[in-house]
């Protein structure tokens, strides 16, 4: 998947050089629009980079380059739409720049994908939410074929998902502990004055229930 994803931003950046032509060799083309043009051809190539360093250092899609992507079509967008209208007589900027946004929508499909089964042994036991992306993330996308396998059959131990190991009983108790070690007397004086005034606020709440019950 890597390679895929490579050689489609290579492309992305040859298409933004080549509409880096166009525009310099356009005359409706203006200053602003030619920088532009110069700046996504250097974002293209930033992200080249910044794609084989994810791809080397993280076990899940990368949230930059997904949100960057993702921004970067829906302002794509009707800018394709008024250069269509602009450049009616000479159509290779408008045609040059919908080839790019159509690329970039390839490389926001190819950089959303999940890299499990491209892992290594001890990475692929992750839990899925750790290896999922950033807009399964947003929308719990990721916890729908667990839904769906609820309407089929009864959840089982095994069926579930596994989580992290920072949320594991083991390291919560662990980290609990060095907390705990680390409070002062008086700390834990509070605390306990806390505790004590929450039971008798919640039994005085059961006592008022229970007459409010019995009347």
């Amino acid at each position: 998947m890597d390679t895929l994803l490579q050689t489609s931003i290579s492309c992305l950046a040859l298409s933004q050089c080549a509409l880096l032509i166009s525009s310099a060799l356009s005359k409706d083309t203006s200053r602003t629009g030619l920088a532009a043009a110069s700046l996504s051809f250097l974002t293209c190539l930033a992200l080249l980079w910044l794609s084989s360093l994810e791809h080397m250092r993280s076990a899940r899609p990368s949230d930059l380059i997904s949100v960057f992507i993702l921004v970067s079509i829906i302002l794509d967008v009707p800018q394709a739409r008024t250069l269509w209208l602009r450049h009616r007589s000479d159509i290779a900027v408008a045609t040059t720049f919908t080839t790019c946004l159509a690329i970039k929508i390839a490389i926001l499909f190819l950089e959303s994908r999940s890299k499990q089964p491209w892992l290594l042994a001890p990475y692929r036991a992750y839990s899925r939410e750790t290896l999922t992306n950033i807009f399964d993330r947003t929308v719990l996308w990721w916890l729908g074929p667990l839904f769906l396998l609820a309407y089929r059959k009864n959840h089982r131990f095994e069926d579930l998902y596994a989580i992290d190991d920072s949320l594991l009983s083991g390291s919560v108790e662990h980290r609990f502990m060095q907390h705990w070690s680390r409070l002062r007397k008086s700390d834990f004086e509070i605390m306990s004055t806390r505790f004590l005034h929450i039971k008798q606020a919640d039994t005085v709440l059961k006592s008022v229930r229970y007459c409010e019950q019995s009347s």
